[in-house]
């Protein structure tokens, strides 16, 4: 059951990431355009797209503002400085790279790798695959912990979330969420993980004290 308390708990985390978002521009991968679409926040009209790489997915920005897209069909991820809107530099991703996350200390990129049903620990600045470790089939979303030690990946063919030791780069539960899990946030405080279920039409709520499903939103149309 989801209290009043933890909806505010989860309206307030969505409301935080839009007003992160609106200091200018959002920007948005176009897979199909091999590109990113800039938006104005304030006056929600497109000003303008960067060229990427081929079939750009899960974009994010680095700690030094740069912007990195993990693009599946060039295994691959491109880093974009916003200033310029040019690329500055590729960093190999492994085969069908889907969605990444960086560690804490910037040094080390988690990758979903959807036909190999890994995720890999790639080496930021070399681009050289560390480790890696096999999770469900297609696997999806990738959040790494605020302390950098426990990596979560969502496989959207087995509806799991993996929870991965990153010392030990071992898998050391398996969450059972909704169908077809997609991505995932943490939230402020750490004490909760959100789940999005692209075909259960719902998010779940797992608790990252001991990984056990806390509570579900469930979604539907009016």
């Amino acid at each position: 059951m989801i209290t009043p308390l933890r909806m505010a708990t989860g309206l307030g985390f969505a409301l935080a990431a839009v007003a992160a978002s609106a200091q200018g521009t959002a920007y948005v991968s176009s897979e199909k355009d091999d590109a990113l679409t800039l938006i104005d926040t304030q006056t929600l009209t497109v000003k303008g797209s960067v060229p990427t790489c081929k079939r750009g997915r899960h974009i994010q920005r680095l700690p030094d503002g740069k912007l990195m897209v993990a693009c599946t069909d060039s295994n691959a991820a491109d880093v974009i400085d916003p200033a310029t809107g040019k690329s500055v530099r590729r960093v190999p991703l492994g085969d069908e790279p889907e969605a990444f996350d960086i560690s804490p200390d910037g040094k080390t990129i988690y990758v979903s790798n959807e036909d190999e049903a890994e995720a890999s620990f790639v080496d930021a600045a070399s681009g050289k695959v560390l480790k890696s470790v096999k999770v469900g089939q297609e696997p999806e979303g990738v959040k790494v912990s605020a302390d950098g030690k426990t990596l979560y990946v969502t496989s959207e063919v087995a509806s799991l979330v993996h929870v991965i030791d990153v010392a030990g780069a071992k898998v050391l539960k398996n969450v059972k969420v909704g169908k077809r899990p997609r991505r995932m946030a943490i939230t402020p405080d750490g004490k909760e993980l959100w789940v999005t279920n692209e075909l259960g039409s719902s998010v779940s709520i797992v608790s990252t004290a001991d990984h056990s499903v806390i509570g579900e939103i469930k979604f539907a149309v009016k």
